[in-house]
């Protein structure tokens, strides 16, 4: 299909449009949408029409009509939503890559850039995970959709280390804004992590004072952008561990509802960070429980492993004041915290990483 210069000029306006608005559904869900959020999706799809991209408004307006239903209560179809925003976002990048001249036989099979379908009408590109993050990866926030931070204090609560691949690795680190009580992630992509210049990260026992930094939308824990930051010269103290103990979840079955409200948006992230005080930790076969002032537990996550062994050596040796992890539910609908942290105190407060 070919486009004259002004028609090009309207179809980029209005994919900047289609992209914002399916980005903000996918990161948000639609628990807070409105009829008028459904107007205001189905005039897109119009506007779609009358630049002749007919299957893209089709699409559009059958996740308009998807969302109304779900507002209405008779919607139950999250995978049916992800595949109509999947579908939506790849139809929109093929456009996108037609304007561009970055189009190909290979890529579009020789047809309509504005149709990625196959003999039968069924979807051509596969609906697997991967391709989700690709349409997802495609499109890049700009500064303006991120929310800045400034003047504030972060404190390390973990680490992780996620081998992709045998030439690439992601260190992300987890942090608490002392200020604000919120987590936040930090990611560094590292490629050869297997060569002998690079060295596996180490844990950090001072804060970073952030004078500005920029978060990506999303869930919690959501992705932080030093900008102007450093590292303190000190340790945290414990005038620091007392701020930080202000954000303890107060309960588990508080926390089991932030849970449950979180996930019910699909697109939530399996795991959600927490901060947990132990009353006690109860042992109930081989699982370990950590037990809340209510008497509610939480199993800990797998206490074979060699993180699990390691938290089980300092319940051994210290009295664990706070726990920091993910909690997600396992594959027998069990809630379980795999900790990442701890504060103890022995001799005097100190943090106690996994």
């Amino acid at each position: 299909m070919i486009f004259k210069e002004d028609e090009q000029i309207k179809i980029r306006s209005i994919l900047k449009q289609v992209v914002k608005r399916l980005l903000e559904i996918g990161t948000d869900g639609v628990g807070d949408l409105t009829v008028e959020n459904v107007r205001e999706i189905k005039a897109i799809a119009r506007g779609l029409n009358r630049v002749r991209l007919r299957r893209l408004a089709s699409r559009i307006t059958e996740l308009a009509d998807h969302i109304n239903s779900v507002i209405n209560g008779d919607g139950d179809g999250n995978g049916q939503l992800a595949m109509l925003l999947t579908d939506c976002m790849q139809t929109a990048k093929f456009v996108k890559a037609h304007l561009t001249g970055r189009d190909s036989d290979s890529e579009h099979g020789g047809g309509d850039p504005d149709s990625s379908t196959t003999g039968g009408g069924h979807p051509g590109p596969s609906r697997d995970s991967t391709d989700v993050l690709e349409e997802v990866f495609d499109c890049r926030w700009s500064d303006a959709d991120l929310t800045p931070i400034v003047d504030t204090v972060l404190v390390e609560l973990g680490l992780e280390s996620l081998t992709v691949s045998k030439t690439h690795r992601i260190d992300v680190r987890h942090y608490l804004d002392v200020k604000s009580g919120e987590f936040l992630i930090h990611r560094r992509e590292l490629l050869f992590p297997d060569s002998e210049n690079s060295l596996r990260p180490r844990h950090s026992n001072r804060p970073v004072i952030v004078r500005r930094g920029l978060v990506y939308p999303g869930h919690p824990p959501r992705e932080l952008r030093f900008v102007d930051s450093a590292e303190s010269g000190e340790t945290v103290d414990v005038q620091l561990f007392k701020k930080m103990v202000r954000w303890i979840m107060p309960t588990i079955e508080d926390f089991r509802k932030v849970y449950v409200t979180l996930h019910e948006n699909y697109f939530a992230p399996v795991s959600s960070p927490v901060l947990l005080a132990p009353h006690a930790f109860v042992t109930r076969g081989r699982s370990v429980y950590l037990m809340d002032d209510k008497g509610s537990m939480i199993r800990i996550d797998d206490t074979s492993g060699s993180q699990g062994v390691r938290f089980i050596r300092v319940l051994e040796r210290a009295r664990v004041r706070v726990v920091y992890g993910r909690c997600y539910v396992d594959d027998g609908s069990v809630l379980t915290l795999a900790p990442l942290s701890a504060i103890v105190l022995s001799k005097n407060w100190h943090m106690m990483k996994f």
